[in-house]
């Protein structure tokens, strides 16, 4: 049987398959557009909001799946976009030509359609990177107690994990010294309170979160809000020893409220309540390295101060001549 339009030989419904591509394409919709792309996240903007992507090339495709529509979901699309050399600086327009290919299948029929489409680009910088440089800022996280050992590799890590969400416009656009600590002003309040609970959770403390009015938005009536995130750091850190009801616990982490730490005489795991009562017996700067004088029977070491052969309080052996200790109420503990 021949095709009744050209007359090539008919495989379904008295058509070739040329033909029958052609009454049956699976593209319901195929619009053409303006891409705006973020020079600095790579985020582009569709139908006026804004969305993530890897790079360019990324933003296209997803862009293009978004614009199309198809009369079924048994189809693959692939797109091949020709980018001409350009300069992606803001401002700049690129006139592109995008090979389309969607493959699919109608009544077991393999069909194939390509399409070229004209794509306009143009390089901007969205709202959120806009923020970058500027004194916008939604809150601050307060970060307070400059005694604590650990202060400065706080301020690195908030730094740091904020320097992580910049592709997604998120800033320090401020970082002020003040009595006692620092203030980080943040480009965004949810992201801020998000961080704070971690810096809490991993270096502990006490947080306390308040979220105030700051005023209204003249075009949407919303209420603005700030929100100030107040760390007040522990007047100890970790590696620091703490004598609690008679125990010694050397602090190796922190989890909320609770202190992870070893107990010196056990060798144990305990967790304690940040709020116990304790005494900082013991900090980073306490200790000291010391020349194994004596393996056997009992671990023994040079005291310190001394230069006497001592015993260790925790320890029975090691394979090691030196060793870091810890004065302890005249009595020496090994690190």
């Amino acid at each position: 049987m021949k095709c009744v339009v050209c007359g090539k030989k008919a495989v379904v419904e008295h058509l070739c398959k040329e033909c029958f591509q052609k009454q049956h394409s699976v593209v319901e919709r195929l619009k053409e557009f303006k891409l705006l792309f973020c020079t600095r996240c790579n985020f582009f903007s569709f139908k006026n909001k804004w969305y993530s992507a890897d790079n360019l090339n990324d933003a296209i495709e997803k862009a293009f799946k978004k614009n199309i529509k198809f009369k079924t979901k048994k189809c693959l699309m692939t797109i091949t976009p020709k980018i001409p050399k350009h300069k992606p600086n803001p401002g700049v327009r690129v006139e592109t030509t995008n090979k389309i290919k969607i493959t699919s299948q109608i009544k077991k029929i393999n069909c194939e359609e390509i399409y070229d489409v004209p794509l306009s680009v143009k390089f901007t910088i969205c709202q959120k990177c806009g923020k970058e440089g500027t004194q916008y800022f939604e809150g601050i996280i307060q970060l307070r107690n400059q005694d604590n050992s650990d202060f400065s590799n706080v301020r690195d890590f908030i730094l740091n994990e904020v320097e992580k969400e910049r592709k997604r416009g998120i800033f320090v656009t401020a970082e002020k010294e003040v009595k006692g600590g620092i203030d980080f002003y943040v480009t965004s309040q949810k992201y801020l309170q998000q961080l704070a609970q971690k810096v809490f959770k991993k270096f502990g403390g006490e947080l306390k979160v308040n979220v105030q009015i700051f005023t209204r938005n003249r075009q949407t009536s919303k209420e603005v809000y700030r929100v100030n995130a107040l760390i007040k750091l522990p007047a100890f850190s970790r590696n620091d020893i703490l004598k609690i009801k008679n125990n010694l616990i050397k602090i190796k982490s922190f989890s909320g409220k609770l202190i992870v730490g070893t107990n010196l005489k056990t060798d144990k795991n305990v967790k304690i309540d940040y709020n116990a009562d304790y005494d900082l017996v013991a900090t980073t700067k306490d200790v000291k390295e010391v020349v194994v004088s004596k393996k056997h029977p009992s671990l023994e070491v040079l005291h310190p101060e001394t230069y006497q052969s001592t015993r260790v309080e925790n320890a029975t052996k090691t394979k090691k001549d030196k060793v870091n200790v810890v004065v302890i109420e005249e009595k020496i503990y090994l690190i």
